[in-house]
């Protein structure tokens, strides 16, 4: 009996070994897989390159073909007919709200087909760059839309096209190799989530709620009482939009995954920013990346607060964050997105 494969990005091992290597980093994932999964891993990529009509009903429900058919849902689903060729990290299946955030809100307001073009890749053809800390990923191909860097010493590509970016760290590295960010706007996409996706204010029926980063899964914790966990793990729209609503019935969010604290900024949930001490370095990146983020939607920004795994220990009169992003600030970024599309298509005559 299998009890463990050894994974990167994709959940399926034979794969894996192309996706090791991300920027200057080997990076590999070792996670407990019972053996019965191995049949529904094998179906769910299937169905991501092979279609729908693949599914074997006996897993149509499992974690990982939700992540498999996540990626028709954001293709096949759409009415219009012009492709956004977007990339994100995908993986690990059943996906990481962060990253799947991109296709989310690029499908949402565009309404275009998205059709995912690899991380580990280096596409040859027009692409565009959304979510997450990839501007490392940019090639000359690339249209750079709010992404960012996760270190200071990132090296990006001065020719890509910079439509905006997630803040003014980015922009600098941008300025420092001779590349141009084409306006003043600068954001992070993963802040238009409350515009995406409003969720009607209710009760809050959770005392607090933890969500982890990805890399933090296994990592021993204790909770505080009445704290309950969500798990970042989601990719399709109705995973994704669950996740947003359960996050919102939390009356605090204590947090080590960025766009979930990102999130929690714009729809204005009280959430506390963490890393754990005894896993501080699993987290890729110097910190950058959230002083980035919240100076480029015009507040301050600070590092995580660095935590024991037992969570009864914070104090969080001191360090909740009970901010919310100006609705002017989220007007210009909504707007310098739409228009950026505009022209990327205009200018690829996609």
């Amino acid at each position: 009996m299998f009890k463990k494969f050894l994974l990167s990005k994709l959940p399926f091992p034979w794969l894996n070994l192309i996706r090791m290597v991300r920027g200057n980093v080997i990076k590999v994932f070792v996670i407990v897989v019972p053996s019965y999964l191995l049949n529904e891993k094998y179906v769910s990529i299937k169905i991501k390159y092979s279609g729908v009509d693949e599914c074997n009903e006996n897993y149509k429900d499992s974690p990982s073909n939700r992540w498999a058919l996540a990626f028709h849902e954001y293709y096949e689903k759409k009415q219009i007919d012009k492709i956004i060729p977007l990339m994100w990290a995908d993986g690990p299946a059943p996906g990481n709200f962060g990253d799947w955030l991109s296709p989310y809100i690029f499908s949402k307001i565009s309404k275009y087909k998205i059709r995912h073009v690899a991380d580990f890749d280096n596409p040859k053809f027009k692409h565009i760059l959304g979510v997450g800390s990839i501007a490392i990923k940019a090639n000359k191909y690339s249209s750079v839309f709010g992404s960012g860097i996760s270190s200071t010493d990132d090296r990006i590509c001065p020719q890509a096209k910079y439509y905006f970016v997630r803040g003014p760290y980015t922009a600098a590295a941008v300025k420092k190799v001779g590349g141009i960010v084409q306006g003043n706007v600068t954001g992070d996409l993963g802040f238009l989530i409350s515009r995406v996706y409003p969720v009607v204010k209710k009760s809050k029926i959770i005392d607090s709620v933890l969500v982890r980063h990805i890399t933090h899964k296994y990592l021993p914790v204790k909770l505080i009482p009445g704290m309950i966990e969500l798990d970042i793990s989601v990719s399709g729209s109705d995973d994704i939009e669950l996740f947003l609503q359960k996050l919102n019935s939390a009356k605090i969010v204590v947090t080590s995954a960025m766009h979930c604290y990102i999130a929690c900024i714009s729809y204005g949930i009280p959430c506390v920013l963490i890393n754990f001490k005894d896993d501080s370095k699993s987290v890729y990146g110097d910190g950058v990346k959230y002083l980035d983020a919240m100076e480029g939607i015009g507040l301050n920004g600070y590092k995580p607060h660095l935590v024991e795994n037992d969570l009864s220990l914070l104090n969080f009169p001191e360090i909740v964050d009970n901010r919310i992003v100006e609705s002017k600030i989220l007007d210009d970024l909504y707007g310098c997105f739409v228009e950026s599309i505009s022209d990327y298509f205009n200018t690829h005559n996609n």
